[in-house]
């Protein structure tokens, strides 16, 4: 089976919750599964929205390979990337994560940025370091109907809503996420919860998107602060 939680990419070392060391990332309020049909709510990214990082970011400008989610100013590169490797966990594997929390991961095994009608694009990102946090360290404030953007290699751009929040154990890691089957679906995860004695997250944070038409409401004010 395969879990995210643990490997970076340089020296596959075994990755620790610091920032400083063993401070809990907070969990969502709540879990929820709405509906594809329930309404967008957010900013749209049309309009250029501040970044939690500094500087401002809007739908046309993405470059290519990158994550954009409006309502928490968050934007960040996204590299491609199936190669698997033996967890904390035993009998568990994981892939390899950029050791820079600002970048996430695509497992490339999985469906694409961009189009495509079956299967999970994936993308996964830590949630901090010994001397930052990460770029999707205010996942757990999304509330459901917010938009995400991803953009492929070509810069084709996809449209996503929100629908669905889902916490799990690490060792619980839905395995149908992984898949380039099933139905088409954006997750972007990283860790959250408490730290245990050995340093380590225990659960991980799924904001799940459907694909969605790029018309959306207009723009309101974004959440990151």
């Amino acid at each position: 089976m395969l879990v995210v939680v643990l490997v970076l990419a340089a020296g596959l070392l075994v990755w620790k919750a610091f920032t400083p060391e063993s401070v809990d990332a907070p969990l969502p309020a709540s879990q929820f599964e709405n509906p594809a049909s329930a309404p967008a709510t957010g900013p749209t990214g049309t309009d250029p929205v501040a970044l939690d990082g500094g500087g401002s970011m809007s739908t046309a400008q993405m470059a290519p390979d990158t994550l954009f989610i409006p309502a928490l100013g968050t934007y960040m590169p996204i590299e491609a990337d199936k190669t698997v490797v033996a967890s904390h966990y035993a009998g568990f594997e994981t892939i390899k994560i950029p050791t820079d929390p600002t970048h996430g991961v695509r497992y490339a095994g999985g469906a694409p940025m961009f189009g495509g009608q079956t299967g999970t694009t994936l993308i996964v990102s830590h949630v901090s370091t010994r001397t930052a946090w990460g770029a999707l360290r205010y996942l757990y404030r999304l509330q459901g109907g917010e938009m995400m953007y991803t953009k492929d290699a070509a810069g084709a751009l996809q449209s996503w809503k929100l629908t669905q929040m889902r916490v799990e154990d690490h060792t619980k890691f839905p395995q149908e996420y992984w898949s380039p089957d099933g139905v088409r679906q954006l997750v972007v995860t990283t860790c959250g919860g408490t730290v245990g004695a050995d340093h380590l997250f225990k659960q991980n944070i799924f904001a799940v998107a459907v694909p969605v038409d790029p018309a959306v409401p207009a723009s309101q004010p974004a959440l990151a602060g």
